[in-house]
C-alpha cells in the first residue's frame, strides 16, 4: 500500500509539471504571429478592394447598391480596427478582425455582379422596349398622315 502511495505522488508531480510546461507552451504554439497577422491584412485589403471595385461598376450600370454599400462600410471598419491592432502589436486581434472583414464582404462582390447584370438586361430591356414604342407610333403617324391628307385632299377638291 506504502508503493501505491508513493507511486500516486510521482506520477501527481509528474502531470502537474506536464499541465505546468503545456501551458508555458501552449500559447507560443498556436498564436498567431506577425507574418500571419500580415498575410491576413493583405488578404482583407484585396477581398474589400474587389468588392468596392464590382460594387463600383454595379452602380455605373444602374444598380441599386445601399445595402452593399453599408456591408463595405462595415467592413472599412473591422479593417481599420485590424490596421489598429496590427500596429499595436496585437497580432491576434489583427488576425481576427482580418478574417471578421474577409466574412464580411465575401459575398459583396458576388451580389454585385449579379446586380451588374440585371441591371445591363434592365436596360437592355428598356431599350428594346423604347424603340418598339417608337417605331409603333411612327408607322401609326405616317398611317394617319396619309389618311389625313386623302381626306384634306378630298375636302379641298370639293370646297373648290
Amino acid at each position: 500500500m506504502i508503493f501505491y502511495k508513493k507511486r500516486w505522488k510521482k506520477t501527481a508531480l509528474c502531470l502537474l509539471w506536464l499541465v505546468v510546461i503545456f501551458s508555458w507552451f501552449l500559447p507560443k504554439c498556436f498564436c498567431i504571429d506577425e507574418v500571419d497577422a500580415s498575410t491576413a491584412i493583405d488578404q482583407a485589403e484585396e477581398t474589400v478592394n474587389l468588392a468596392y471595385t464590382r460594387t463600383a461598376e454595379a452602380e455605373a450600370a444602374g444598380a441599386d447598391v445601399s445595402l452593399l454599400l453599408d456591408k463595405l462600410e462595415t467592413a472599412g471598419v473591422i479593417l481599420s480596427q485590424a490596421h489598429s491592432a496590427f500596429r499595436s502589436g496585437d497580432f491576434e486581434s489583427a488576425f481576427s478582425s482580418a478574417m471578421t472583414c474577409i466574412d464580411a464582404v465575401d459575398d459583396v462582390a458576388d451580389m454585385a455582379t449579379r446586380l451588374k447584370i440585371d441591371a445591363e438586361e434592365a436596360r437592355s430591356n428598356g431599350f428594346l422596349l423604347t424603340g418598339l414604342t417608337l417605331s409603333i407610333f411612327v408607322i401609326l403617324f405616317l398611317i394617319f398622315t396619309f389618311f389625313g391628307w386623302r381626306l384634306l385632299k378630298r375636302w379641298y377638291l370639293r370646297v373648290s
